[in-house]
């Protein structure tokens, strides 16, 4: 399983220096804004699934889903007792029902990506109580409902836009494709809906999930890629090192006023020394005697924080004031000052651009989770529980034909990691820092070799891992993924023309919640 992408903002109730990523990399703070205004982004999940070398439709991947008991406090389940239709197509209808399992399959990605707890202290949303009686906050008159059911209308969307274009296309699902719906409809808990969305309701919505992502990745893995396609990326595709520091002053107080006493005249002074230094180690010098003195870091948190101030695979941005030095005249050492309200940051190139042919790898897992067995009860026991049912798959996969093809049915059989299940636990073109510390250290110890197997315990439950081999240069891997969406996003446009979706607000605007 991947890390989680971190979405929790800084609130300290001190200064604190938070690192070189806060300060240089504009377009990630743009980012994160347009993130916390718009609310949590579960069209791209926090929790990265890994590079399967496909972007994830957004729910349309809950093909591969499997849906825990979908239960909130204080959200009522959808009272009307016969279905009425809430979306159309030429050929597909979605009732009301099926848009409630939809709906709170999206609060529980909410919760399963974000948490809870940060999905209240962040962004103000309170699973626990009716959506319909919360606002958003980014958008005056709207609700966390009318936000959440945006978010899942897009969704829809795109998956009766892949069905029609499927069905027309003579698209019929596989065999695996139908193991991995059946599975993920065996793993609902049909009583977390209440008696009015039945168990037909859910097959038919998650038919349609699994129908439309299979399509989906039966058209995106079917584009041809040449290597003159992944060759015009290069370019875009090259990253460069920087290392940074934002020297803070008040813009208000005198230095005597300030909590750290630094006035401006002080911190360009400081700014000053920086930019005229001509190697790392000086550069890192300099930090580290601003951090001692103005926010009184021991040796210890100095060391911590060195490595926050350091970025090795920057990319280009246009516009981006320091993406344009970095990937224009600068030389390696050279040093960059960019004035802001309240601070000078102070950059120095360590790395000229180049593509990054980091080695990737390809693996294959299949987990067994610790929220799938009491987790939230007794977290020692779900983990020694899996622990068991981990070794026992491993024990099953020896006794067989002990390949890579009889350890993708199993994982398909058994594994409980959603963003890998249909590809028979694959995860393809892994790079260094990409999965959670103890998944990535069992497969880039330089002792793994094709065929190695274990069973490694994360904050997820307890994976048994099969390594397959080396997956190539990460660049290429990125102008692959890169050179299919564009092809994909070009395709759907058509698409989306020619099978145009109509909702019902009224019949929407009724469900609960």
């Amino acid at each position: 399983m991947s890390k989680h992408t971190d979405m929790t903002p800084d609130t300290p109730e001190e200064e604190t220096y938070e690192g070189i990523l806060g300060d240089f990399q504009e377009q990630e703070e743009e980012a994160a804004q347009e993130t916390a205004e718009a609310g949590p982004d579960v069209a791209a999940p926090a929790r990265k699934q890994g590079n399967s070398g496909a972007r994830t439709v957004a729910a349309i991947a809950a093909a591969a889903v499997l849906v825990g008991c979908v239960s909130y406090m204080g959200i009522t389940r959808m009272r009307a007792a016969m279905p009425r239709t809430a979306a159309t197509s030429a050929t597909c209808t979605v009732t009301n029902k099926m848009m409630t399992y939809c709906f709170h399959e999206m609060l529980d990605m909410y919760e399963s990506s974000y948490g809870a707890e940060n999905l209240l202290n962040y962004y103000g949303l309170d699973i626990t109580k009716p959506l319909k009686e919360q606002s958003f906050p980014a958008s005056e008159g709207t609700t966390w409902f009318d936000n959440v059911m945006e978010s899942v209308k897009s969704n829809v969307t795109e998956q009766i836009i892949l069905t029609e274009a499927g069905k027309a296309d003579g698209f019929e699902m596989s065999d695996t494709d139908e193991a991995v719906m059946e599975k993920s409809i065996e793993s609902v808990d049909f009583s977390g809906y209440g008696n009015h969305v039945n168990a037909k309701d859910i097959r038919d919505a998650v038919n349609l999930e699994a129908y439309s992502s299979a399509y989906y990745y039966n058209v995106y893995n079917g584009f041809e890629i040449t290597d003159e396609e992944l060759n015009s990326y290069a370019d875009k595709l090259k990253v460069c090192g920087v290392m940074g520091i934002n020297i803070i002053y008040d813009t208000e107080t005198t230095a005597e006023e300030n909590a750290i006493g630094l006035d401006k005249a002080g911190a360009q002074k400081i700014a000053n020394e920086l930019i005229a230094c001509t190697s790392e180690d000086a550069f890192m010098e300099k930090c580290s005697d601003y951090l001692k003195t103005y926010y009184d870091y021991s040796d210890e948190d100095v060391t911590n924080a060195l490595p926050n101030m350091r970025n090795d695979a920057f990319a280009y941005v246009e516009g981006n004031q320091l993406s344009e030095w970095a990937f224009g005249d600068a030389a390696v050492h050279d040093t960059l000052s960019i004035e802001a309200e309240g601070s000078y940051g102070i950059y120095m190139l360590t790395k000229e651009p180049s593509l990054d042919d980091s080695k990737t790898v390809n693996v294959r897992h299949i987990l067994f989770t610790t929220a799938q067995h009491g987790g939230d009860a007794d977290a020692e026991a779900a983990m020694a529980e899996c622990h068991e049912l981990a070794d026992k798959a491993l024990e099953q996969w020896k006794k067989g034909e002990a390949t890579e093809d009889s350890f993708g049915a199993l994982a398909l059989e058994l594994s409980e990691d959603p963003g890998s299940v249909r590809a028979g636990g694959l995860y393809e073109h892994v790079y260094p820092g990409q999965m959670v510390t103890n998944f990535n250290d069992w497969c880039f110890d330089e002792s793994r070799q094709p065929g190695d197997t274990a069973t490694v315990e994360t904050e997820y439950g307890v994976h048994v891992m099969y390594f397959v081999g080396d997956g190539g240069e990460k660049w290429r891997a990125d102008a692959d993924t890169a050179v299919r969406q564009e092809k994909y996003d070009a395709w759907y446009t058509e698409q989306q023309a020619k099978y145009p979706v109509t909702f019902n607000d009224d019949v929407i605007n009724a469900i609960e919640g």
